[in-house]
């Protein structure tokens, strides 16, 4: 079983990498610390970072919300905006959300032109 838990978590890791490469404005490094999966930095502003979760997920949002509440929840206290993904490693589908500050009540269907467009927003470059 935990080959099988290990190869969905490789699985959806290599996933979420190709997601994060397709937005074309992220230059990606590997989480040291324990704390995340990746750290990614804007590549037009270089004081622009998040990190990222990732989580080996077939659940619907209200599943993930009930499964991954203590996760998010740590993720609040983070002094970085934190970009949750939650892909399932069998059809290659996810959903995402960015925590930063407070937890939000919507998950984003994880697609490139969505989360482009979310780290675009991210209120960090809005100055909040």
């Amino acid at each position: 079983m935990e080959t099988n838990a290990s190869y969905r978590g490789f699985m959806a890791e290599n996933i979420a990498k190709t997601y994060l490469y397709e937005t074309q404005m992220l230059t990606i490094y590997e989480g040291e610390d324990g704390d995340f999966d990746f750290i990614c930095m804007l590549r037009s502003d270089r004081s622009v970072v998040f990190g990222v979760n990732i989580k080996a997920a077939q659940y619907t949002a209200s599943e993930i919300f009930r499964k991954y509440k203590s996760i998010r929840e740590k993720s609040v206290n983070m002094q970085i905006p934190i970009l949750m993904l939650y892909i399932n490693p069998v059809d290659r589908t996810g959903l995402f959300e960015f925590i930063w500050k407070r937890l939000g009540d919507n998950l984003s269907e994880l697609n490139s032109i969505n989360l482009k467009t979310a780290i675009l927003h991210l209120p960090v470059l809005k100055g909040s």
